[in-house]
């Protein structure tokens, strides 16, 4: 049948079936209309009266929809259109929840799973549905368990699913998170004690902000174990990159790893500790350039065998720990840093997707990647300092006794015979395994040079310097048609935005990292034909020419007065700037040649 659709810009009409669901009938509209389906209402009257809901199950024919059928278009109002960026005020503070793009896009999915007619159950006609062939919710039990593997926990999304999925669907529904301060000093009211929980009951978490862990290139994690593999120190990175849908897993959310930055550190084979960073909010900056953000940190725990040094110690696992104390309470740290933002919690943020990966030996000695969270419950005994490490026992987290100065509610775990109080409390109760994987054509943002990698910054303590003179050793030996790769790399990016050597080019860096995040050759073409560029150029030449770095006192003209002598080359009296020898003007600030 034809159904009309009267909207501003004139009337349509679309061919549809009466045991089509409504879902499919806004997309149907969006695709003929060249909307998002999201946008817009489909109303049955013209006086904005009764919608048409979208949904997975309601049929045209169950609403009495008949061949010829008027409906009206109302697209969303600007209010409306930004459904994601939602504002709840609270006395007078206004709290802003704007959400991840990837959480944007699942929430407007249907997120059903759809299930194909069974050729010995289904008893009904090819556009008919039954029981065996309906599509099923995406925290479908039964669903989760048939996979191969079977996935162990419900995605964040349809983890919302399923408490928003009620008869009133989800208008009570909301998340969020249990913490207090425990603290007895400053409590004056009766309602001030009474807010302080008198115990804690720690359930297994049953779903998961991030599903999967993906690196985009095996070179990436590669170089990050280059340190392990020159020092036999462990090393802690940050993980780079952004969140994607993830199909493998219903309404699944994956953290996509394009590059990992190591800040300033002091190592042992059996420690780290992080130091002062001065150029991790350059590092930030370089990343949202390249449209990317702190999705996790990465370490390791190597140590090779006695017997075979080429290999590892199997040293995690059921007989021992997956995660220790100390592991858990700094993902925990990590996690409340990296909020995540959602608009069902009223606070305007709900748990975090930092993930957290250890690279570490397996049964076969082999090195091996694992991912994990931390429970939202884990994160909030970190926030309130009630989860400490035991002296002896890595697999074992104990919670603090309340003293004279402060309260702490007793925390308690369930086991086999009844609930126990968690002092002490086995780690395995908190951790959220999250599998981590390499892609099978790697296409990376940041591929980088594969004939000589520029090194990686703060690892002075192993001979890799960050210097000018070895960026200029680099770049001469880079191919020069492969200018492009070679810049797309996240080490090079961030030299570049911090070498105080060719501080000229650092206000360029942002345009370099936009050309290289579109994949716009020609942008970084143009890019490399700057007057900065250029001078930089110069400079590079000038040390493979001579082995010394740039003078510290006007550097160009200096050069210009040893490359003079080889390629006829002059500086200019006003600017310095390096001319080639049919120049008779400057083409920097276009002075006459003296």
């Amino acid at each position: 049948m034809i159904i009309r659709i009267q909207s501003r810009s004139g009337t349509k009409r679309i061919d549809v079936s009466e045991q089509e669901t409504t879902a499919i009938v806004y997309e149907k509209v969006a695709k003929c209309y060249g909307l998002d389906v999201g946008t817009f209402h489909l109303m049955l009257s013209r006086d904005s009266g009764p919608e048409l809901k979208s949904s997975s199950r309601t049929t045209l024919f169950s609403q009495n929809i008949s061949n010829g059928h008027m409906f009206f278009l109302v697209e969303f109002g600007r209010a409306e259109m930004e459904e994601r960026k939602e504002v709840e005020i609270k006395g007078n503070d206004v709290i802003v929840v704007e959400e991840d793009e990837v959480d944007v896009l699942l929430s407007k999915e249907d997120g059903t799973i759809k299930r194909n007619r069974d050729t010995q159950l289904c008893r009904h006609g090819l556009n008919a549905k039954c029981v065996h062939c309906l599509p099923i919710e995406p925290f479908d039990e039964s669903y989760l368990k048939s996979r191969d593997p079977p996935i162990k926990h419900l995605s964040f999304h349809s983890y919302v699913r399923k408490i928003t999925s009620g008869v009133d669907k989800g208008k009570y529904a909301f998340l969020e998170s249990s913490s207090g301060t425990g603290k007895i000093r400053g409590r004056e009211s009766q309602d001030e004690w009474k807010e302080m929980a008198s115990t804690i009951t720690l359930k297994r978490q049953i779903y998961r902000h991030v599903d999967n862990i993906l690196f985009e290139h095996p070179n990436i994690v590669d170089r990050f174990l280059n340190y392990w593999r020159k020092s036999g120190k462990q090393r802690i990175g940050y993980l780079y990159g952004r969140y994607e849908v993830h199909r493998d897993v219903p309404l699944g959310i994956k953290a996509v790893v394009s590059a990992i930055y190591e800040p300033p550190q002091a190592s042992t084979a059996n420690s780290v500790e992080l130091l002062v960073d001065e150029k991790g909010e350059v590092a930030d900056k370089i990343a949202a350039h390249l449209k990317m953000k702190k999705v996790g940190w990465i370490f390791t725990d190597l140590e090779p065998r006695r017997e075979d040094r080429t290999l590892v110690k199997y040293k995690r696992n059921g007989e021992s720990y997956f995660l220790t104390a100390e592991e858990c309470i700094m993902a925990g740290d990590f996690q409340l840093q990296h909020p995540n933002a959602c608009h069902l919690a009223p606070s305007g943020t709900f748990g975090s997707k930092f993930v957290t990966v250890i690279v570490t030996g397996n049964e076969s000695g082999q090195i091996h990647f694992e991912g994990y969270q931390v429970s939202n419950q884990c994160a909030n005994l970190v926030q309130d300092d009630y989860l400490v490490p035991t002296l002896d026992a890595p697999e074992l987290g104990y919670i603090r006794e309340s003293t004279s100065e402060r309260y702490i509610p007793d925390v308690l775990y369930k086991e086999k015979e009844g609930y126990k109080v968690a002092r002490p409390l086995p780690i395995e109760y908190l951790i959220i395994d999250i599998p981590a994987a390499f892609p099978q054509d790697p296409q990376p943002l940041l591929p980088g040079s594969s004939t000589e990698p520029f090194v990686v910054e703060n690892r002075s303590d192993v001979g890799d310097v960050q210097s000018f003179e070895q960026f200029a050793s680099c770049m001469h030996k880079q191919p020069r048609d492969q200018f492009m790769t070679t810049m797309a790399d996240f080490h090079v990016l961030l030299f570049l935005a911090t070498c105080e050597t060719i501080d000229i080019i650092q206000p360029l860096v942002r345009h370099l990292c936009e050309a290289i995040y579109q994949k716009d050759a020609v942008a970084v073409m143009q890019w490399k034909e700057s007057q900065e560029w250029k001078t930089v150029e110069v400079l590079v030449e000038h040390y493979n020419l001579t082995g010394r770095g740039p003078p510290s006192a006007y550097p160009i003209a200096a050069i210009a007065e040893n490359q003079g002598a080889v390629k006829g080359n002059w500086a200019c009296a006003a600017c310095t700037f390096i001319n080639k020898p049919q120049d008779s003007n400057c083409q920097m600030c276009d002075s006459r040649r003296s």
